[in-house]
């Protein structure tokens, strides 16, 4: 009802603040692609969300610490300067042991568990993703390992830990 009020006149600029808060998936879908219609129609769309998901489809996004601007760019800018490197996902039988390994690892930059494996991020130019596996295979035969791409999930946690992820 609030946006339909918010776009009764037209408006070149829009003001959304978390629109989709307590809002179902599918409603939330529908409704981001209503905004995305508009936003290709030329409205210029200011938007704030705790959705990370969401902030993908902005043109620039500003992520927020503290009341202060920590950073501002592209979702792909935000992504190549906070989180470099090559993602990705790992599964293991090992939980405990496989996380130890790959947190001691050289190489590996970030190693948080996600869901039912890991979001490993290496530095290439020190750690292969055949390295990493075959170090990995050594405590786990079953291992599996995916690439995975960077999100602006892991780009707000990096920011949020001032670089210490």
């Amino acid at each position: 009802a609030a946006l339909a009020g918010a776009l009764l006149h037209d408006p070149e600029i829009l003001f959304l603040d978390e629109p989709t808060a307590g809002v179902d998936p599918a409603s939330r879908r529908e409704f981001l692609a209503l905004v995305r219609r508009r936003v290709r129609r030329g409205v210029t769309v200011f938007l704030t969300t705790h959705y990370m998901d969401e902030a993908e489809y902005c043109g620039r996004v500003g992520l927020m610490v503290d009341g202060r601007l920590a950073t501002l760019g592209t979702p792909a800018e935000l992504k190549s300067r906070h989180v470099p490197g090559a993602f990705l996902s790992v599964h293991s039988g090992r939980r405990g042991e496989m996380l130890t390994l790959l947190r001691g690892t050289d190489g590996v930059l970030a190693a948080n568990a996600h869901g039912a494996g890991f979001r490993v991020r290496i530095d290439p130019s020190r750690l292969s993703v055949e390295g990493l596996a075959a170090r990995c295979r050594g405590t786990d035969a079953g291992v599996e390992i995916e690439p995975a791409v960077a999100t602006l999930d892991d780009v707000f946690l990096q920011v949020v830990a001032g670089g210490r992820a």
